[in-house]
């Protein structure tokens, strides 16, 4: 009888072991999944990005100014209300060990010219990965590059922990 109630125990904690990992997947708003490609023109990995970011204009506190007039632009900077989603090559920065990002889309972001990119820690998603993995991005305004039209975020990091609070 002992054996059967070790074998429950055993079994209970199994199963509420899996169902916390789960929960806690399911739980990352930022994330990055990895795309595997066959192009062989793009180095490096690519990711299929989804981050919260920005809010909306009548929460703004801070617009901008552009060509002498006060602008706003939803969804960028500080807040996390908006969902972005976007497609990025990471190419490795030898000089300082961080890596680079550049969009594969142009439009994913914003059909501005630039994108206020607050700090943000995103969860990677790896199959059969031991640990937690995070891909770290810094606060930056990015600004589309004016020969391939992407834009390229710097700084990017990992780390077994996220960086950033999401704010």
């Amino acid at each position: 009888m002992k054996k059967y109630h070790l074998l429950f125990v055993l079994l209970f904690l199994l199963c509420a072991c899996t169902k916390n990992e789960i929960e806690k997947v399911q739980n990352h708003e930022n994330f990055a999944y990895p795309i595997h490609s066959d192009i062989k023109a793009v180095s490096g990995k690519i990711y299929a990005m989804g981050v919260k970011t920005g809010h909306s204009g009548s929460k703004c506190n801070g617009c901008f100014t552009a060509g002498g007039l006060q602008r706003h632009a939803d969804c960028m900077g500080m807040g996390s209300e908006c969902g972005k989603k976007a497609s990025l090559s990471l190419v490795a920065n030898k000089v300082n060990d961080t890596y680079n990002a550049t969009t594969l889309d142009r439009y994913e972001l914003t059909s501005e010219d630039f994108f206020f990119m607050p700090d943000r820690s995103l969860f990677v998603e790896l199959i059969g990965g031991k640990e937690e993995l995070w891909l770290n991005i810094p606060e930056q305004v990015v600004l589309l590059d004016s020969i391939t039209k992407q834009f390229t975020f710097t700084g990017l990091f990992y780390s077994n922990y996220p960086a950033y609070k999401n704010q």
